[in-house]
């Protein structure tokens, strides 16, 4: 018994000449490559200067502090200062503790920010950052209790 294969037949709408299956799945697929691929578009997005990971950083530090969900706070600063202290980057470290708005964040977010970045006293942003959010916890609860609780984080 012979199989027969059956080629189909498609003609090409403006000559009318026959077009093969195969034939046209090679000009898509060329068609294709030639053009922008999606994950370019996606990526290519031009920011201003320092308006990346620090920026969204705080809009997230931010938006946890708003609706009152301190721990996921939290565990985004302990992740964004640990992966960076572990890497060496210090000066965005630096930078990321300059720029922090302490008086939207909650003070148990502070206290952690610095208790990661401990090991990094001599980052001036660091103790930047430690004169203001004393600053701000003193303006919630007292300067004595936020020279109490920032005792062993100076």
């Amino acid at each position: 018994m012979d199989a027969v294969i059956e080629k189909p037949v498609f003609r090409g709408a403006s000559t009318g000449e026959p077009v093969s299956r195969l034939t046209r799945t090679e000009q898509d697929i060329r068609a294709a490559l030639a053009e922008e691929p999606s994950w370019f578009r996606q990526i290519n997005v031009s920011l201003p200067p320092y308006e990346d990971e620090v920026a969204v950083f705080q809009q997230n530090l931010d938006a946890h502090c708003t609706v009152n969900r301190h721990r996921e706070a939290i565990a985004e600063a302990l992740d964004y200062f640990d992966d960076r202290l572990i890497a060496g980057h210090f000066r965005d470290c630096d930078r990321a503790l300059r720029q922090l708005q302490v008086a939207k964040l909650a003070s148990s977010v502070m206290v952690s920010i610095l208790g990661i970045t401990i090991r990094a006293k001599t980052l001036k942003g660091r103790a930047i950052f430690f004169e203001r959010a004393f600053q701000e916890i003193a303006r919630r609860k007292g300067k004595k209790y936020a020279s109490e609780l920032l005792a062993k984080y100076r």
